[in-house]
């Protein structure tokens, strides 16, 4: 892997980022005589992109009246169970 001086990092920063981003360069960033960081490409990002959820809600089939009311009571129950209990010794 090639090993960059931090000087070096900090006058050409754009040129080695673009080596990184097109050629999938990784570098090790030298101080001194010591190996202290390493510049490389970000793993990719795995999952559904989010500005496509609105689209994917959309395309959803709805719910009818009565999935809507089942829906609503489970939700009301889960917030319930969550809720702690009145505090017996409050007066």
């Amino acid at each position: 892997m090639p090993i960059l001086t931090a000087t070096s990092l900090a006058r050409n920063l754009s040129e080695y980022l673009n080596q990184v981003r097109y050629q999938h360069t990784s570098f090790d960033i030298q101080r001194g005589n010591d190996v202290i960081a390493r510049l490389a490409p970000a793993a990719r990002v795995s999952g559904y992109p989010i500005a496509q959820l609105s689209g994917f809600f959309a395309s959803l089939p709805a719910l009818d009246d009565a999935e809507a009311d089942a829906m609503l009571a489970d939700i009301h129950a889960a917030t319930d169970a969550l809720l702690p209990e009145p505090d017996a010794w409050a007066s």
